[in-house]
């Protein structure tokens, strides 16, 4: 039976502080749908829709499952999630959180439908210092961020070190029914057991996290260890065409290689051109490539930098540049694929 709740559990108070632990932005928000997949809701977040978020399965509703974005508009970040989907990355997550914890650094496990998060909260951060503080904490512990067939192992979110147009990566807000198994993920401490007994005390944890120290955070972004070069490169090569003539380079670009033969470059495609979107926490093949119309589409949302759910082969390399903080313009964008694509 799902754990009722009286109302004096989320008092507005409970609600807020939790809210403000995971919530970077409230102009707009990421809403679960169907089977997992999430959508984007251009309108902005109150605490009613956390409310909803902790309460609506355990009443008797609908399920209102809501994701949290990792950045503010500032691209600024409080936290770092580490995501692992298999149950090798996730033991390795278990192991990095043991050395924490040895280190008197605060962390927070949430397990999953498949493995988990690794949760660490910290002080006000820009995007660049929390992912390069988390990649080096990989590193150090010998987890790979890459597997040996150049495929992210290890997830972490925020995705980008700055924002490009779009709101950016996002989580699963905590303590929400996932739509998919109808259950949801408590959080656990070192035994596997929930942090507290019930969701009032969870909550009152979660809405005064322990945060990592500045002081720790300054030290491992001073270790001088090597982290992967991002992002990596398609190999083989790209045969590469000549430009046509008399048409813009854009249109060059779009007729070198259709947008299913540079993607699957990226994305492990099935026949019918779905799989796993690389630009938000994904885990239903939300990604699709229209053999037919020869452009891509993310349905749970994720935009482009002209506000539309996908596009060309253009439009995916500047969102894939976006989240590996690199320049994402237009122009930045096609004057790599020129040298990728094209022959001089």
């Amino acid at each position: 039976m799902p754990e009722r709740l009286r109302s004096v559990e989320l008092d507005p108070n409970l609600t807020h502080a939790f809210a403000e632990t995971f919530i970077s932005r409230w102009d707009c928000y990421p809403l679960q749908i169907e089977k997992g997949t999430y959508t984007q809701v251009r309108e902005k977040l109150t605490l009613s829709h956390v409310f909803k978020h902790l309460t609506n399965a355990r009443l008797g509703y609908p399920p209102f499952t809501i994701g949290a974005y990792a950045l503010s508009e500032k691209s600024q970040a409080k936290w770092v999630c580490l995501d692992a989907d298999a149950d090798q990355q996730w033991a390795e997550l278990w192991r990095l959180a043991y050395s924490l914890r040895d280190a008197e650094v605060p962390t927070y496990i949430e397990p999953s439908r498949r493995g988990g998060h690794l949760w660490l909260f910290t002080p006000l951060l820009s995007g660049s210092d929390i992912r390069q503080f988390a990649r080096k904490l990989l590193v150090m512990e010998k987890i790979s961020e890459y597997g040996e067939d150049r495929k992210r192992r290890i997830e972490i979110y925020p995705k980008q070190d700055v924002l490009g147009e779009g709101a950016g990566s996002f989580v699963r807000l905590p303590l929400g029914v996932h739509q998919k198994t109808g259950q949801v993920y408590h959080f656990v401490d070192f035994e596997n057991k929930p942090i507290a007994p019930s969701i009032r005390e969870q909550l009152a944890v979660l809405g005064q996290p322990n945060r990592v120290s500045q002081e720790f955070v300054s030290t491992i972004l001073a270790q001088e260890v090597e982290v992967p070069a991002l992002p990596p490169k398609p190999s083989p090569k790209f045969k590469k065409h000549k430009a046509r003539h008399n048409e813009p380079l854009s249109e060059s670009l779009k007729h070198a290689v259709s947008v299913f033969d540079f993607v699957s470059r990226y994305v492990d495609l099935n026949e019918q051109g779905r799989g796993l979107c690389p630009f938000h926490d994904d885990h239903e093949r939300s990604f699709a490539v229209n053999k037919q119309r020869n452009y891509w589409h993310c349905f749970a949302g994720c935009l482009t930098s002209d506000g539309n759910k996908g596009g060309s082969l253009i439009d995916f390399w500047m969102k894939w540049r976006e989240i590996h903080g690199q320049d994402s313009s237009f122009a930045a964008t096609v004057k790599e694929l020129r040298e990728m694509l094209l022959s001089s």
